[in-house]
């Protein structure tokens, strides 16, 4: 196997907390240094996974820590400062999503990866959750024909903390809108080229609570896309409806529909049923994928280019709102 894959984290939070699972799940990892500006959470952090050291801050354990690859589950209005300082210094780095609070930082970080050479993969985890990887078979397989359109949707009950504060990058479209455009450019296998949306902001603050949008892809397919945080219970389903048949998966119930006319066992609607944990398999798998792209040398399954695409969408959705009319991506 080799030497271990000594890794760092930044953030460790709750994000954190399941990325560090992850990689202590894999067994090939080293946790070497976990860093958060709150000492408590670090310190629980570090008893709960064994990382060795602990810091206060990132520019320290950057300096005093032989890492790898560093995890970076901060804030959203944080992700691109401190990931540039992990690439400056040389190492991989894993980012959660959305990378940046707009597409420019993102932008930049993945410039500044490419120019150091070093791998940088973007922790869009539900692309790794086992009902949308059958969902991405299925439609690859051809048992739907060709996707005509799309309807998405993701939320939950009203956020608290830092994802409800406008300042920390807060607010459902970059919590939750950024997982739904990953999974749609990802199944579409297109980029958008138009978008067209209405929004809903908490009384009182600048926090977008509900969004409504529509997107057109460069060949032609249309979709759909609900996020609200006003709702009492959580939803997160893709349906994708095609030229012979249909295909939705929703999470983290575990199940699949999917009606064919190509495929005979599915001539009728089928429910499939996965069993098992939801989650913990998701940040394993992608984590797995950053340490062995890194290894490797090679870019990872989603590296910047794709993380610039999302918030490129998000962007638009804004100012779609704002403009009252679509907005064309380039």
């Amino acid at each position: 196997m080799g030497a271990r894959f000594r890794l760092g984290l930044i953030g460790a939070g709750r994000q954190g907390r399941h990325l560090s699972a992850a990689a202590r799940a894999l067994g090939d990892c080293e946790l070497v240094a976990c860093a958060d500006p709150d000492s408590a959470v670090a310190g629980q952090t570090q008893r709960d996974f064994g990382y060795q050291r602990t810091y206060r801050d990132h520019e320290t354990l950057l300096a005093e820590s032989a890492v790898d690859g560093v995890l970076v589950a901060t804030p959203h209005n944080l992700l691109a400062s401190v990931s540039h300082a992990v690439i400056t210094a040389g190492r991989h780095v894993f980012i959660e999503k959305p990378v940046g609070v707009n597409a420019g930082e993102v932008r930049e970080v993945a410039a500044a990866a490419e120019a150091a050479g070093v791998t940088l993969m973007a922790g869009y985890c539900l692309r790794y959750t086992p009902v949308r990887l059958l969902m991405k078979e299925l439609i690859d397989d051809g048992a739907i024909g060709d996707i005509v359109f799309i309807s998405a949707g993701k939320g939950g009950a009203p956020l608290s903390g830092w994802l409800a504060d406008p300042q920390a990058g807060g607010g459902q479209l970059l919590f939750l809108g950024s997982h739904v455009s990953d999974q749609l450019l990802w199944i579409v296998g297109h980029p958008a080229t138009r978008v067209y949306s209405t929004m809903r902001y908490r009384p009182g603050t600048d926090v977008d609570a509900t969004s409504a949008f529509m997107l057109t892809f460069a060949n032609g397919v249309t979709a759909q896309v609900t996020c609200s945080h006003e709702v009492s219970q959580p939803y997160d389903f893709v349906e994708v409806y095609g030229t012979r048949g249909r295909v939705r998966a929703d999470w983290p119930l575990n199940t699949v529909i999917v009606q064919s006319d190509v495929v005979a066992a599915y001539r009728e609607p089928t429910t499939i049923q996965h069993t098992g944990d939801p989650f913990d398999p998701m940040y394993i798998a992608e984590v797995q994928e950053f340490v062995a792209a890194a290894r490797a040398g090679r870019p990872a399954a989603i590296p910047g280019e794709a993380a610039v695409a999302v918030s490129a969408i998000l962007d638009a959705v804004k100012e779609s709102h704002r403009r009252g009319e679509p907005v064309a991506l380039s």
